[in-house]
């Protein structure tokens, strides 16, 4: 196999497919595949707001897969098998991984333009949907405090019966014992 290294071959630019290995600032550029090449301002604007949108899109997938994992209490294992969570919460990180990798190859496009949508689209969604996830945190958090205080109530009332039992185990038997009196009324 011969391989043809010739210069035109070594030298590609932009419009030809090759990739620049620095930041610049251009109109023509390729995002993520041939096909997504606008050359104009008009089409550069078009692009840089569907960057911006798709870091947000990221953002808002993160919230809910973070959102799903925090609700699995025992109200959703009713309906849900074990199974079925994990499926979800294994689709949902693939998802996120795939829009993760998408986010870092347009970063490296390294055009200027492109390059700065992605850290603002990533802020505007972390701006609208962080609240979420918090939310999501402290209810589950409030979740966990409430399951272990009602672990806590069960196992004093445990605690407390089993000590009552004891003392009742403990107490003499002695004839002014209430189980050795005749009850009252009954002829012996």
């Amino acid at each position: 196999m011969s391989m043809d290294t010739s210069a035109s071959d070594s030298n590609h630019d932009v419009s030809e497919g090759g990739m620049q290995m620095y930041f610049f600032s251009s109109f023509n550029t390729i995002i993520l595949f041939k096909s997504w090449h606008p050359t104009g301002w008009l089409g550069f604007i078009a692009s840089c707001v569907a960057v911006l949108l798709i870091c947000i899109l990221h953002e808002y997938l993160t919230t809910l897969r973070v959102i799903f994992s925090c609700l699995h209490s025992d109200t959703e294992r009713r309906y849900w098998s074990p199974r079925t969570i994990h499926l979800v919460k294994t689709a949902s990180y693939g998802v996120s991984l795939i829009f993760s990798y998408l986010i870092m190859l347009i970063a490296m496009t390294y055009n200027v333009g492109i390059f700065l949508m992605i850290p603002i689209g990533l802020s505007i969604g972390f701006y609208f949907f962080a609240p979420m996830r918090e939310r999501a945190y402290a209810l589950e958090a409030q979740a966990k405090f409430s399951l272990s205080q009602q672990r806590s109530t069960v196992e004093l009332s445990r605690s407390k019966r089993q000590a009552e039992q004891k003392q009742i185990d403990e107490r003499p038997l002695t004839p002014s014992s209430s189980l050795l009196q005749p009850r009252k009324g009954s002829t012996n």
